[in-house]
């Protein structure tokens, strides 16, 4: 439209032109030039100043004019006067290319990128044409505007204007603004009509875009494609990547295609197969490559057959030279592995030699067991660590069954090694070597109250044969101190014959101690024997001091024939030493009266109540005192007090009724105790005296009628 507008500006210049020429040529009158004039003059001559006067002069609505003051002042360098004259006349006059261009160029000068790619874009969004669109991609890829750049290809490629790198590069911009499944379309269609046209580049985009989709034939072909051109990725990569997506069955499919097997991708697909639950399918490709050189790599058949868990299928490697020999570290694991497989064992000799045997002395000795070669495991055994070497013979022998090996050596063990001997003890008891055993305990049993002291007694019983017996005397008489002389002593005498060990009390020189003087008690009362057991007594109580304990041990000993007086005076004993028996009191209060002895029996029938202040026979025996001192009426308060003590009927308090005169209340008693106890004679007896008492004869003769 503007050039439109232009023409008649143009021809008017130029009619403007040929009337001044004629004029001057003819010579008439001259006349001032018009703006337009001095425009086309100020153009031809390039008078920047003339032109800059001109634009302040002429109005801003002629959009001819302004375009080319515009254009003047952009070759001056003036880009933003140049928009400044511009944007009105753009304003109402959108659709025109000449303006637009103009301020394109305008805007590029001005360095405002932004603006011009938006006056390119509306433009070719309101036009749509062929020139806008690429005019936009090429402002739009020199100012790497991706998204601007991306509408104009789409635009083009809808008009079927789009060719091979116009359609790639708008694949790589989909691509890169997330539309990937856009650009793997494009390309794909691409691909078919274009073939080989189609560049490395933009197929390696296809194969990635194609990764989560296509199968492996597809993926296969470009792969080939690629290849062809010496373009990556590798097929192992892009199979890993499948693996990767999680899409096993292209990858496998992928990795086993004929015309692509390699020893490199063997591996993948030993691990797919497994990975798919085909475990046997992996062995049958495991076993291919084990029995086939150089159709694996090494490494990769033994790490399958690790994770397969077949390490027989390492040894038919080797066997068949897929794989090298293994190295002892190899070999080792195998035969560990391999332990309980003892062909195997030999087929790993055979491959790798016997030198894995070293490293691990403790293998070499089992597997040595399992063929029951006794030699070969000895050998080993003196291999293993010095602080494992004693576990590792006892483990053999046992292994072999020789218990009397076994037995020999723990014993020689415990003579070069003292500090282990408590545990090789109880070995050999469990093993049933009991006499070694106790040889060891004795070596080890050097005070009387050692633990193996009281274990070695524990295993000779209450009554050892006589050379334990012997061996405790002969402890007595080395012993270092004197009391372990006396406890080595005491031992021995707990564990002899009474006699022969009351024999021996009673001459050793420790036999006159406290704790012989007991046990020496003790035996003469087991073997009754009343002259030796007063003997005892009589020197335990020669003014030692006793413990409580002491005290009751010689009580539970004291045979009944001992001497009377020697008797009362255990008795004080154990009441001055806090070890009284309830009946102490009173039998030194009896042996008192019996003796006549009244004020000893009171005092000691005192102490009595004083502990015991309930007690009716010591109240009784003080009655009896108070009448023998011819105080009767002395004795009634204790008779009533022990009347009072008990409770019930008994003969006791029968006799206390009678006593106090209460002949009828004894009576009434006694009858009652003896229709509880009819054959109790002694109640017949107690119930006649007291009718006597009471003066019925006759009544107590009738009781002993038939």
């Amino acid at each position: 439209m503007i050039a439109a507008r232009q023409a008649p500006i143009v021809a008017a210049l130029g009619v403007a032109a040929v009337g001044t020429g004629l004029i001057l040529f003819a010579g008439g009158w001259l006349l001032a030039p018009t703006t337009g004039e001095k425009l086309s003059a100020a153009m031809g001559t390039a008078d920047r100043s003339t032109l800059a006067q001109l634009a302040q002069e002429k109005a801003e609505g002629d959009a001819g004019t302004q375009a080319l003051i515009a254009r003047s002042l952009l070759a001056a360098g003036k880009p933003d006067q140049a928009l400044a004259r511009l944007a009105p006349v753009a304003a109402g006059h959108a659709d025109d290319p000449v303006l637009i261009a103009l301020m394109s160029q305008a805007l590029a000068a001005a360095g405002r990128q932004n603006e011009r790619l938006a006056l390119l874009h509306d433009a070719a969004a309101r036009t749509d044409s062929e020139a806008d669109l690429r005019r936009l991609r090429v402002v739009a890829l020199a100012a790497n505007d991706a998204r601007e750049e991306r509408f104009a290809l789409t635009r083009l490629a809808r008009m079927a204007r789009l060719e091979g790198d116009g359609i790639e590069r708008l694949a790589y911009l989909e691509e890169l603004a997330g539309a990937g499944g856009a650009a793997r379309t494009r390309l794909a269609a691409y691909q078919a009509a274009a073939g080989r046209a189609m560049s490395a580049d933009a197929m390696q985009r296809l194969l990635r875009l194609s990764l989560d989709s296509a199968d492996a034939r597809t993926l296969g072909g470009m792969l080939e494609a690629l290849a062809a051109r010496g373009a990556s990725p590798n097929r192992t990569g892009i199979i890993d990547e499948l693996i990767a997506r999680g899409r096993p069955r292209v990858a496998l499919a992928l990795a086993g295609d004929p015309a692509a097997t390699t020893p490199a991708l063997w591996r993948r697909r030993a691990e797919l197969l497994t990975a798919l639950g085909d475990e046997v399918g992996a062995r049958r490709l495991l076993a291919a490559a084990a029995s086939r050189p150089g159709f694996a790599p090494p490494v990769d058949i033994v790490a399958v057959a690790y994770r397969l868990g077949a390490p027989d299928m390492i040894l038919l490697a080797a066997e068949h030279g897929a794989i090298p020999r293994p190295d002892t570290t190899l070999a080792l694991d195998l035969a560990r592995r391999l332990a309980d497989r003892p062909a195997m064992i030999a087929r790993l000799d055979r491959v790798a030699g016997g030198d894995w045997r070293q490293r691990d002395p403790w293998l070499a000795m089992r597997l040595a067991v399992a063929t029951d070669d006794r030699a070969t495991a000895l050998r080993y055994a003196n291999m293993v660590a010095p602080d494992q070497r004693d576990a590792a013979r006892e483990n053999l022998l046992t292994r072999f069954g020789d218990m009397a090996g076994l037995r020999a050596y723990l014993v020689e063990r415990a003579h070069r090694d003292p500090v282990a001997r408590p545990v090789l003890v109880e070995r050999l008891l469990a093993m049933g070597a009991r006499s070694d055993a106790t040889e060891l305990l004795q070596t080890l049993a050097v005070h009387p109250d050692d633990m193996a002291t009281r274990r070695l007694l524990y295993l000779w019983g209450p009554r050892p044969g006589p050379a334990a017996l012997t061996w405790l005397r002969r402890r007595a008489d080395q012993a270092d101190t004197a009391g372990d002389k006396l406890r080595w002593l005491t031992l021995y005498a707990m564990r002899d014959t009474p006699s022969r060990a009351l024999r021996v009390l009673e001459t050793n020189a420790r036999g006159g101690e406290t704790a012989a003087l007991i046990a020496w008690l003790d035996l003469s009362a087991e073997v009754g024997d009343p002259g030796a057991n007063q003997r005892a007594v009589r020197r335990l109580l020669d003014g030692r001091a006793l413990s409580a304990m002491q005290l009751q041990q010689v009580t539970a000993s004291v045979l009944p024939a001992i001497d009377q007086a020697l008797r009362l005076t255990l008795v004080r004993r154990r009441i001055a030493g806090g070890a009284a028996l309830p009946s102490d009191r009173m039998d030194i209060a009896w042996a008192a009266w019996n003796a006549g002895d009244l004020p000893g029996a009171r005092r000691a029938v005192g102490d009595q109540l004083a502990v015991r202040p309930d007690d009716a026979t010591a109240l009784m025996l003080m009655a009896d005192i108070e009448v023998r001192q011819r105080r009767d009426r002395g004795a009634r308060p204790w008779l009533e007090r022990a009347l009072a003590a008990g409770d019930g009927d008994s003969r006791i308090r029968s006799t206390l009724l009678a006593r106090l005169g209460r002949t009828d209340d004894a009576l009434a008693m006694t009858r009652r105790l003896r229709a509880v106890a009819t054959s109790d004679r002694s109640l017949i007896a107690d119930e006649a005296r007291l009718l006597i008492a009471a003066g019925r004869p006759a009544a107590a003769r009738a009781l002993f009628l038939p």
